[in-house]
């Protein structure tokens, strides 16, 4: 199976918008959309503010241009066929990690060989 790769950028670019979107959440709660000041959002402040319409419009294009389906399926795929499915902290599966070990061991053979 061949999967289109991310990269840093367009998962910094998606981090970026939710963190944004987070920090709109929070404003939300304490004022009116009319009121919120967006001169501190990098992002958001260059969107349609008229009416909550056009800013949701916006704001669902911008989110959609980072391919965030990708960066997940990216995700998904890495954690299925990598992570130890055990454990409730990220880490490699048992078949990896032999398998790094493995590598060390042949590695420090052949240094020790030369």
């Amino acid at each position: 199976m061949r999967l289109a790769k991310t990269n840093h950028e367009e998962i910094d670019r998606l981090q970026s918008a939710l963190n944004e979107v987070e920090w709109l959440h929070k404003e939300l709660k304490n004022t009116d959309f009319e009121d919120v000041d967006f001169s501190e959002f990098e992002i958001m402040s260059k969107f349609d503010k008229t009416k909550p319409e056009a800013f949701l419009g916006d704001l669902v294009h911008h989110l959609a241009a980072i391919h965030f389906q990708r960066i997940l399926w990216n995700c998904k795929t890495l954690l299925d066929n990598c992570a130890d499915p055990e454990l409730s902290h990220l880490d490699f599966n048992p078949d990896i990690k032999a398998g790094l070990e493995l590598l060390e061991k042949s590695k420090a053979e052949l240094s020790n060989v030369g």
